[in-house]
């Protein structure tokens, strides 16, 4: 089953999506009660940190890396629980990390612990 999509390009079905809405902050101070005060500028960010805990090979790696580098904003669809399939949003990415677990040439890779974040813009 696709469950994400970047601008239209299936990606590796992941191990596991962690799902989380925040809101956004801009500054907060306690006066001399101890009462905090802040100033929320965005309600029900959506987050989703993506992992890959199988094995991924050179090919579908790259797939991930072509379809999420060197972009500001993109598109992405995904599992949702509230819309199954069509859950959307427009984000951008945070780390992308991987590590490689045995490479027998340069074009035969393993790679592991892959795990990508996608903020909604």
């Amino acid at each position: 089953m696709e469950i994400l999509r970047v601008d239209g390009v299936v990606l590796p079905t992941p191990t596991n999506m962690e799902y989380k809405e925040a809101d956004l902050q801009w500054d907060g101070y306690r006066d001399a009660a101890g009462v905090i005060h802040k100033t929320t500028v965005r309600w029900g960010v959506r987050s989703i940190k993506v992992k890959w805990e199988r094995h991924l090979t050179n090919e579908e790696l790259n797939a991930i890396r072509t379809a999420t580098a060197h972009k500001e904003y993109m598109t992405v669809n995904y599992y949702s629980d509230t819309e199954g399939v069509n859950g959307t949003m427009t984000a951008y990415t945070g780390d992308f990390d991987f590590q490689l677990v045995r490479a027998t040439s340069a074009n035969d890779a393993r790679w592991s612990n892959v795990s990508l974040d996608f903020i909604e813009q």
